[in-house]
């Protein structure tokens, strides 16, 4: 036997089980393209390659424009995820297990059902079980954005279906068969209250919907070979093509809607600094002018007042450090402050807090010249006030644009 004669014989194993189990085999076929098609566009994207190890048990990323779940996205009204997230995986490691539970279970049942039932097996199976696992975990309150994917729903709803027609053929095979697939659901709910990452909840609505259908067997037997088994595999062909194009729109109009989300992401973060920045803003006045009392003072020895070597630790609000940060530094905080104000001036220089804006940078440019008085340095504080405040209604403004872009690009 030479080395060429293995890889020959696996590829006319496959093409013979090609011709027995063609739902099987394209429908495992397809999980594998769209594993590839992730990669590929993660390739094309500027995001970093994924390691070895991310790729073999990581997330490779992507998921989500080619049909995962989330709670979210089913409260949105895609409802078509319930099916495209039976052809999403994470990882070489998940879609090596669900293809080989796939081949295994998928060939036995299409070899009883026909390629047409099995067919709608699947996508019975698979969105129903879906639904089930986003009405429980409804229920159960649990985090909305979570995402989940991979055609173990389906496996498990066929472990399931496989129990149930063991259970209920009362003969010696029937019981070694319910016998294994009862210990794969034992094993498999095990495993997933180990692991936090396996979807209990996708596996117990896929074997709940699995064996229900299981107790259909004999109704399934009897139209294998009648119209309305082709019939039925056409149907589930066709909801399954339409999910898919369901979810390829989408992702187009997400994407269209991307860099729009990303630029409003970029203003966002730069108001929420604005806003941080101008409340320190308020402590760091009352410590210039602090300071600045100080320094006019006759009482504190010029001794005790640090002048012009470096501060040993940054600038924050306090009576204690007064003595020993240098003017240096907080001339060059102060410096910093008026550097943001001035690029805060198209916003907060505008109407209607123009004047507060103007009032603001005129009386910090003064404060560390001569202490202001008691009146004067609480008219920095009111101005200052009115700024926070406009910062903060501008801030709430841009997450109510970010979030209903976000709603209309279908993004969480």
């Amino acid at each position: 036997m030479t080395n060429a004669e293995p890889p020959k014989r696996l590829l006319q194993v496959l093409l013979e089980d090609a011709k027995d189990f063609p739902a099987t085999m394209f429908l495992g076929t397809v999980w594998v393209i769209v594993f590839g098609l992730m990669i590929a566009f993660r390739l094309m994207s500027t995001a970093p390659l994924p390691s070895l190890q991310t790729l073999l048990l990581g997330n490779i990323g992507g998921a989500h424009s080619f049909g995962d779940l989330s709670l979210n996205e089913l409260y949105r009204g895609e409802i078509w995820r319930v099916v495209t997230c039976t052809f999403v995986h994470y990882n070489l490691l998940h879609l090596g297990m669900n293809l080989y539970g796939l081949y295994q279970l998928g060939s036995l049942v299409e070899s009883w059902y026909g390629a047409g039932q099995f067919l709608a097996i699947y996508l019975v199976i698979g969105g129903g079980g879906n639904v089930v696992s986003a009405l429980l975990r409804h229920a159960q309150g649990m985090e909305p954005r979570m995402h989940s994917g991979g055609g173990s729903t389906v496996v498990l709803g066929l472990v399931a279906l496989c129990a149930v027609m063991g259970w209920r053929a009362r003969s010696r095979i029937g019981d070694h068969l319910r016998g294994q697939m009862v210990g794969i659901l034992v094993f498999t709910a095990i495993l997933g209250q180990l692991h936090p990452m396996i979807d209990n909840w996708g596996h117990a609505g896929g074997a709940l919907v699995g064996a229900l259908v299981g107790f259909m067997h004999r109704i399934l037997i009897r139209t294998a070979d009648r119209p309305v088994a082709w019939w039925a595999g056409l149907l589930a062909s066709v909801v399954m093509l339409l999910c898919g194009a369901a979810q390829w729109r989408d992702s187009r109009v997400e994407a269209s809607y991307r860099p729009r989300v990303l630029a409003e992401e970029k203003r966002l973060k730069a108001m929420e600094q604005l806003t941080f920045e101008l409340i320190r803003l308020t402590g760091f006045y009352q410590q210039v002018v602090m300071r600045s009392e100080l320094e006019q003072a006759g009482f504190v020895p010029k001794s005790l007042l640090v002048t012009n070597q470096k501060a040993t630790r940054p600038v924050t609000v306090g009576a204690s450090i007064l003595f020993n940060v240098p003017w240096a530094t907080l001339r060059a905080e102060q410096a910093r402050y008026q550097a943001i104000l001035e690029a805060a001036a198209p916003t907060l220089g505008s109407s209607p807090t123009e004047d507060d804006f103007q009032q603001v940078r005129r009386l910090l440019a003064k404060a560390s010249e001569r202490p202001p008085t008691k009146l004067v340095a609480r008219g920095f504080q009111f101005h200052l006030a009115a700024l926070i405040r406009r910062a903060s209604q501008d801030l709430l403004a841009a997450q109510g644009r970010r979030a209903e872009l976000a709603r209309k690009a279908g993004i969480n």
